[in-house]
Formats: C-alpha cells, structure tokens, sequence
C-alpha cells in the first residue's frame, strides 16, 4: 500500500489543520488573563475529562471491538499506563526548577512538571492520529477533512492542558502558545513519516494497538497528574463538575461527528 502524491499533500495540510488546534487551545489560555487556582484547576479538570472519554471510549474501545481484541487492548492499555508511571519518575522536580529557573520547590514546579508531561503524552498521542488522517484522507478527501475536523475539536482542550498549568507557573505567552503547538506538529509528521516511510508496514491490527497503548498512557495521565493537580487548585467539587463535564461534552463532540461522517 503506497500513498498518492496528491492524497500525501493534502494528508499533511488537514493533520496540519488539526495539530495546529493545540496551540488554539494554549491561546485561548492565554487570553482568559492572569490564570488564577480556580481557572487552573477547572481546566486541568476538564482535560482530564476529555482524555478519560478519549482513551477509553475512542481509543481502547474500538481495538476491543475490532480486530485486536478485548484480551490484547486491555493489555496494550495496561503497558501503556504503566509507561506513563515509569515516566514520572524520569522527570525529576530538581531538573525541572533548574531549567525554568524557579527558586525552591513549589507549586510552580508541580505544574511545568504536569505541563511538559502532558506535552509528551499528547505528542505520543498525535503521532498516530496523524498516521490515521492519513488513512482516512486515502478513502476520500471528505472522510479525511472530517476526521481532521473531530481531531481539531478534541486537540484544542488538550492544547489548554498543556498552556494552563504552564502559563500558571511561568506567565511566559511563548510556552504557553508553543509548547501546546509543538505537541500537535506531531500529527503532520506522523501523517508524513506514514506516507513517506511506514504505510506498506502499517495495518489497522498495528494501528489499533499502538492507539490502544497510548489509551492507557492518557488515562495514566489524566488519572495521576491532570486530576488531582485539579482538584488541588479548584476543590474537589468544582474539579469533579469539570471533569464529568469534559468527559460529556467530548462525547456530544464525537457523537455528532460519527452522525456528520454517516
């Protein structure tokens, strides 16, 4: 299976479209002024609600369902989560208040630590989103814009899960825009690497397994670091409301695209 030229290109501008959605998401942090505990801690428990639908309803779900299994995408859910574990403790707070420059071990270390690992996560994450745009892109332009339009709306709360807690902790409007932007070019490279280098190796099994691991590593984060960094700033109750609202409101999101693709 080798990808067309032309369907490589416009692959690449609708993954585009949609890796850039992240940095919409750290703009719109931006805007909302000097972020306060509440702000914080509602959006990082939103996310978190987000990710949750995402990992399990989106990702390990249809691995479940389809060719890879029950049995196998609950495993490859487990390794993922377990990964995410081994890397916390790969991102020490010491190293972290030495490269931003923060003084003594705080609040703000906390969240440029939360801000950079779900950077990571998400870039993991976009990686074979952007290998699927590709081969949704290959079945027809409309199938591909559309899929890139559901990735677009879920990509923007992630990107506010990157800016939030880093704009918190540094009020720096670079980081807040870049980093969130830099985790969705992950997606056009995924779709340009899968065109270039990986397709003939890629199949659904393959992809499906690799989206079922990256499940477990969202719901690790969402689960160890997004929610109680939440419910720290926030309160319990309002982080509780946040999430189960982010969790609802990706499930309308997605919904209404699965009706719109028929």
């Amino acid at each position: 299976m080798t990808a067309d030229p032309g369907v490589l290109q416009l692959a690449l501008m609708v993954s585009l479209l949609s890796g850039f959605s992240t940095g919409v998401g750290g703009l719109l942090v931006v805007l909302q002024g000097k972020p306060t505990d509440a702000s914080v801690g509602i959006m990082e428990a939103f996310s978190a609600g987000v990710m949750l639908y995402l990992s399990i309803g989106d990702l390990w779900w249809p691995a479940a369902a389809g060719e890879v299994g029950p049995g196998l995408a609950c495993f490859a859910f487990v390794v993922g989560a377990v990964l995410f574990g081994l890397v916390l403790r790969l991102v020490p707070d010491e190293q972290i208040m030495a490269t931003f420059a923060l003084s003594s071990r705080s609040d703000s270390s906390r969240s440029i630590r939360t801000g950079l690992i779900t950077m990571a996560t998400i870039s993991l994450h976009n990686f074979p989103e952007g290998v699927a745009v590709l081969l949704s892109t290959m079945r027809g332009l409309k199938v591909g814009v559309l899929f890139a339009v559901a990735l677009s709306l879920h990509n923007v709360p992630e990107g506010m899960s990157v800016a939030a807690p880093v704009y918190y902790a540094t009020h720096n409007v670079g980081l807040a825009i870049g980093l969130p932007l830099l985790s969705g070019l992950f997606e056009p490279l995924g779709a340009a690497l899968a065109g270039l280098l990986l397709l003939p190796y890629v199949t659904e099994f393959r992809l499906l397994a690799m989206l079922s691991v990256v499940g477990g590593i969202m719901a690790g984060l969402s689960i160890q670091e997004l929610l109680p960094s939440g419910v720290q700033h926030a309160g319990r109750r309002r982080a509780s409301v946040a999430c189960a609202t982010g969790a609802c409101v990706c499930f309308a999101t997605l919904r209404v695209l699965d009706w719109s693709l028929g």
